[in-house]
C-alpha cells in the first residue's frame, strides 16, 4: 500500500513539474509567433525560428512524458494566449525595430528563466523523476542562450 502512494505522490508531483515546464514552453512559441511577423531583419528571424522550434521541442517533450505519466498537457489558457497577444501587438505598434524585439525576447526569456527556477527549487527535492528535472534544468539553459543569443541585436 506504502508503495502504491509513493508512486501515486512522486507521479502528482512530476505532472506538475511537467505542466509548468509544458505551459513555459508553449507561451514562448505564443509569444514568438505573436512577433515572427513583425520582424524584418533575417538574421533575426533566423533566431526567433530557431527559438520557436526549440519551444516547440520542450513542449512535445513535456507533453510525452506526462502522457507516460497517464496525464494530458492543459498548457495556457485562452486569456493568457490573448493577452499576450494582445501585450505584442501594443507594445510593437509604435516601436518594431530589431533591437525593441530583441529587448522584448530577452524580457519574455528572462520571465521563463525566472518561472523554471521557481518550478525546479519547488520540485527539485520532492519525489519527481529525474528526466523531468533534467527537463527542466535544460529549459533554462536553452533561455540562458537565448538570451544571450538576442543580446547580439540590441
Amino acid at each position: 500500500m506504502q508503495s502504491t502512494k509513493n508512486q501515486s505522490a512522486q507521479t502528482g508531483t512530476t505532472a506538475a513539474l511537467l505542466e509548468g515546464i509544458y505551459q513555459n514552453a508553449k507561451m514562448g512559441s505564443e509569444a514568438l509567433l505573436a512577433l515572427l511577423p513583425k520582424v524584418a531583419d533575417s538574421g533575426l528571424r533566423r533566431d526567433l525560428t530557431a527559438q520557436l522550434d526549440g519551444y516547440e521541442g520542450y513542449a512535445k517533450r513535456a507533453e510525452e512524458y506526462l502522457c507516460q505519466q497517464g496525464q494530458e498537457a492543459e498548457g495556457a489558457s485562452l486569456w493568457q494566449k490573448m493577452t499576450t497577444k494582445v501585450g505584442i501587438g501594443v507594445n510593437t505598434l509604435m516601436d518594431s525595430d530589431t533591437s525593441h524585439i530583441a529587448e522584448m525576447v530577452i524580457e519574455g526569456s528572462n520571465m521563463n528563466i525566472t518561472e523554471s527556477v521557481k518550478l525546479l527549487r519547488e520540485y527539485e527535492n520532492c519525489s519527481v523523476s529525474e528526466k523531468s528535472l533534467h527537463l527542466c534544468r535544460e529549459m533554462i539553459e536553452f533561455e540562458q542562450e537565448n538570451v544571450k543569443r538576442m543580446q547580439s541585436y540590441l
